[in-house]
């Protein structure tokens, strides 16, 4: 075989291997680009799935936020109705008691609790004051005192609203039987019951 043959041969076999080689090198290039891509693309959906939930947190949060806000204006609102109707109430209430005061069954109520004021002091000194609007019912409740020679029925410098207050000094005791008090109270304890 001559020179020439040979180096034809050499030079096929040389062109085989590099071929084989390049295409094995173009093989190994093309699966790890295929798998830079596919981390790429796998880091690309991680980042894309991030910002997704951030984005649905923040939107989540502010629709918490506004829906906060709107609770608690309709709860101010709310109350606020409730405190008006309650105004409401305790002004008729205010208004039917004004019209009882000016009753004989209210002069009776007050016969009563001064004379239970009386045996409740069982012989002491006692002083009981009346509402300063109920002055011209001081005669007529005078009679309430019979019996009890310590006893004072007075008209009050104040007014809270009807019925009686009464001092007993000796055993330091305040009676309060006056309306406003007890409106009072009933003001302060009073709500509307959503759930009955």
């Amino acid at each position: 075989m001559e020179i020439g043959e040979k180096l034809d041969i050499f030079y096929r076999a040389a062109v085989e291997t590099a071929k084989e080689q390049a295409g094995a090198i173009a093989a190994e290039s093309e699966a790890d680009c295929r798998r830079q891509l596919l981390d790429y693309e796998e880091q690309k959906k991680k980042q894309q799935n991030a910002r997704e939930r951030v984005a649905a947190e923040r939107v989540r949060k502010e629709v918490n936020r506004e829906v906060s806000a709107i609770l608690m204006e309709q709860k101010r609102e709310y109350h606020a109705a409730q405190e008006q109707k309650k105004e409401q109430l305790f002004a008729r209430v205010e208004e039917k008691l004004a019209a009882y005061r000016k009753t004989d069954a209210y002069v009776s109520l007050l016969t009563a609790k001064i004379k239970r004021a009386v045996e409740f002091a069982d012989g002491e000194a006692l002083t009981v004051y009346l509402d300063a609007e109920d002055e011209e019912l001081l005669p007529q409740l005078r009679t309430a005192q019979e019996g009890c020679p310590n006893c004072t029925v007075t008209v009050g410098n104040e007014r809270f609203g009807g019925g009686i207050r009464a001092a007993i000094p000796a055993k330091n005791i305040l009676l309060d039987e006056a309306f406003g008090s007890r409106l009072y109270e009933e003001r302060e304890k009073f709500s509307f019951d959503v759930g009955a």
